[in-house]
């Protein structure tokens, strides 16, 4: 696949998922939150942890991920494909992380992360559960 054609399918993805209704913030309640969890235990779990106090893994840590600005957890070395996004000013939220978690190298072409989730059910699931954890960090501070 050539370049332009490549950047063509990114583009025409990332317009896909954008088109896409999101969540309602009631629809989101509607998701049990441990079936949430383990669905992210199973995709994630390898790579990322939740808990900011761990070292990163191949992955940064995703607590407070959901509404953050990419690529500002310390002590991870982010590709430059993602540094050069996230000077643009990506912020995580539904309409970024679905396309991310279907395929972060068509979202970010050059991006490291290799996991790609095509079914949106489990999606879904992933993205509750990381704005839960965001939810939860608001409501501390």
């Amino acid at each position: 696949m050539s370049a332009k054609s490549g950047g063509k399918a990114a583009l025409f993805l990332s317009l896909f998922f954008l088109s896409l209704p999101a969540r309602s913030g009631e629809a989101q309640a509607d998701i049990d939150l441990d079936t949430a969890e383990a669905q992210f235990a199973r995709s994630c779990g390898t790579c990322h942890t939740t808990d900011p106090d761990e070292p990163p893994r191949q992955g940064p840590h995703l607590h407070g991920v959901y509404g953050r600005e990419a690529g500002r957890v310390g002590g991870f070395a982010y590709s430059e494909a993602l540094k050069a996004k996230a000077s643009e000013g990506l912020v995580w939220t539904e309409a970024t992380l679905q396309p991310w978690i279907t395929s972060a190298d068509a979202f970010i072409p050059g991006t490291t992360m290799l996991y790609r989730q095509g079914n949106p059910e489990k999606r879904a699931l992933i993205i509750a559960y990381l704005r839960s954890l965001s939810d939860k960090r608001a409501k501390a501070d």
